[in-house]
């Protein structure tokens, strides 16, 4: 996905964040985390991921917003591969 995606993805995401918890969005943010990975996640966010959730330890830290991030770069990936097989 090209940067400047990204940077647009990354921003209206974060604005999507709120004081409260979507468990829906942690529940997708956890598939996605296990189809695409730690390290695609870690090159969309953009920042290491080594630090642990104190919750669940075999999951990355996340600061407040960046699961939004993750779910929203999955379905523009998504998107982009099936825009690309539909031209094909």
């Amino acid at each position: 996905m090209p940067e400047r995606a990204l940077v647009r993805l990354r921003r209206h995401a974060f604005a999507k964040r709120s004081q409260f918890i979507d468990p829906y969005v942690i529940a997708e943010c956890g598939r996605v985390l296990d189809r695409r990975g730690e390290v695609w996640a870690a090159s969309v966010l953009g920042r290491d991921l080594t630090a642990r959730s104190v919750a669940v330890p075999a999951r990355p830290y996340l600061r407040g917003g960046e699961e939004y991030v993750l779910v929203a770069a999955d379905r523009a990936e998504d998107e982009l591969v099936l825009e690309d097989a539909s031209a094909s």
